[in-house]
């Protein structure tokens, strides 16, 4: 039987992505003198996303730090803009956090689909900067409902790593098999879940069509609560 579900946050309680552009978009609007570089805004979330992807993997592996990949990223967007200290880049770089944590929404679907979920037990694993991902189980209250909070840079280890899914499992008092883990990222949230021993329901908000043979997939977390009982149906007449 089913006893537990798992959430991932950015992009499957938070809207992370939009939270992102819209903060790129403010910040290009707010400092012009630094991105005098970029042809149009278009050029500046496009370079935005680029430097995040290539540095921020490398602070969730442990092989640079949270401060060492903000410089990094800083540096590497306003190139060769002179005098640019590392206090500097923390400044820029705040500005940006305050603009992104301003835009932070819960999905309109989390809280009916919690609900729904009862009395399953709740918790939560996130790829991210603990104080920070912390903060947004704070909108509204999200926090109070979920049971156990695993955060990569608390534990030392990040998805798709399989202990850390074994980890809040254990939290939680339920075994692999007995939890479902929902998030928006394939190789981390189906297939790292996969390996550690759940069962992955991959959350396609804006995806064209949801053929995923093998995979469990939905839309929306509103079809979770019924995805859970019909697993549960499953099980129990042993199909």
């Amino acid at each position: 039987m089913i006893r537990a579900v798992l959430f991932d946050l950015d992009d499957t309680l938070i809207d992370h992505t939009t939270a992102i552009r819209a903060a790129v978009t403010e910040l290009y609007a707010q400092r012009p003198e630094l991105t005098t570089k970029f042809t149009d805004e278009a050029a500046f979330q496009k370079a935005w996303v680029d430097v995040q992807d290539k540095y921020y993997p490398a602070y969730l592996r442990g092989s640079m730090s949270h401060a060492e990949q903000k410089i990094l990223r800083i540096r590497e967007l306003w190139q060769p803009l002179a005098n640019l200290t590392e206090e500097g880049c923390f400044q820029i770089y705040d500005h940006f956090q305050m603009l992104y944590a301003k835009n932070w929404k819960i999905f309109p679907d989390v809280f009916p689909c919690l609900e729904a979920l009862e009395p399953l037990k709740i918790g939560l694993i996130s790829n991210g900067w603990g104080r920070q991902q912390r903060e947004k189980l704070e909108l509204e209250g999200l926090g109070k409902k979920i049971e156990i909070v695993v955060i990569s840079s608390e534990v030392g280890m990040a998805k798709p790593e399989p202990r850390i899914f074994q980890m809040a499992c254990a939290a939680l008092g339920v075994s692999p098999s007995e939890t479902i883990y929902v998030g928006d990222l394939y190789e981390l949230d189906v297939q790292g879940p996969q390996q550690a021993g759940l069962l992955p329901v991959w959350l396609r908000r804006k995806a064209g069509h949801l053929e995923s043979p093998g995979i469990l997939t939905i839309r929306s977390l509103n079809e979770l609560a019924a995805l859970v009982r019909e697993q549960n149906r499953k099980r129990e007449s042993g199909k």
